[in-house]
Order: structure tokens, then sequence, then C-alpha cells
């Protein structure tokens, strides 16, 4: 039986460490969602209405993320839907799953959609948009960070 030196475990378990944490850190950038920055947006409802963003190219299959983080009333919210797009100006269709979002201050919601497997084929790039609607024949100001992807790669709620 052949002995094997000390040098020889010593630098057989550093490749074995180096190799293992280039693996792991590999794998976890490859899980990010690509279009998670967020993009500051005002709702400024004057007795009801809707307001949308702008588009912005949707990535991945992830929740659009949805951030209010000011408001004129705490009290009040508004109604978020997300839609998707063929580009980032056009009106396009409702893909949410049916859930009423009543967003008020202070509230996250990680967005459930259907934009990239509506829009993303023949090689087309897809883009989401947030629709707020408001809740009631008020003036209301709502401050929202969103982003079409988010970071975490949730599906959403």
């Amino acid at each position: 039986m052949q002995k094997i030196n000390k040098k020889t475990k010593i630098m057989v378990l550093l490749m074995t460490v180096m190799s293992t944490f280039i693996l792991l850190n590999v794998s976890m950038k490859v899980a990010k969602a690509a279009n998670y920055y967020d993009t500051s947006y005002c709702f400024s409802f004057v007795n009801g209405g809707d307001q949308r963003t702008q588009g912005r190219e949707k990535h991945d299959i992830s929740g659009v993320y949805l951030y209010c983080y000011s408001s004129s009333n705490s009290n009040e919210c508004f109604y978020a839907d997300v839609y998707g797009a063929n580009n980032s100006v056009d009106n396009g269709t409702y893909c949410g799953n049916d859930r009423n979002y009543s967003v008020y201050e202070g509230d996250t919601y990680y967005m459930y959609n259907w934009v990239n497997e509506n829009y993303s084929s023949d090689g087309r790039m897809a883009y989401a948009y947030i629709l707020g609607r408001a809740a009631g024949n008020y003036v209301e100001d709502f401050s929202i960070l969103w982003s079409p992807d988010n970071y975490q790669g949730y599906a959403g709620d």
C-alpha cells in the first residue's frame, strides 16, 4: 500500500474546500433574479381613478416586488395589480392571480403574476407594470418602490 505524505493530504483538503466554495458561490448567483433594482413611483389620486408605472423588463417568473413606504394618509389604501406588455409604454393585459392587493403605507408584497409566461415568447422581452387604482374618492399620494423581479426569487403571494 502506498503512503500519502502529509503535504499531499493538505493540498487535497485545500483543493476540496476551494472547489466547494466556488461551486456554492456560483450556484447562489444563478438563483438571483435579474431585474430586481427598485424604482420609485408616486401614485397621486384625485377623486378616484387609476395610474400605472412605466413598464420594466421582466426577466424571470418571480413575483413583482412592491413596497409602499409613504402615504399622505396612513388610514387609506389603494389597489394594485400586475399587468404585462410587449414594451415599456403600451397598455397590456392583466397578468395577476385574481388577488386584489390592498396597499397601505408600510405594506410589502411579492405579487404573483404571469407576465413572463404571457409575453416572453419568440425571443421577445416581457415588460411588467403596476396599475394602481384609488380605493375611494379622495385626494391621496402613495410613494412606492417596485421591481419587476425580486432579489429573493419569491414566486409571489
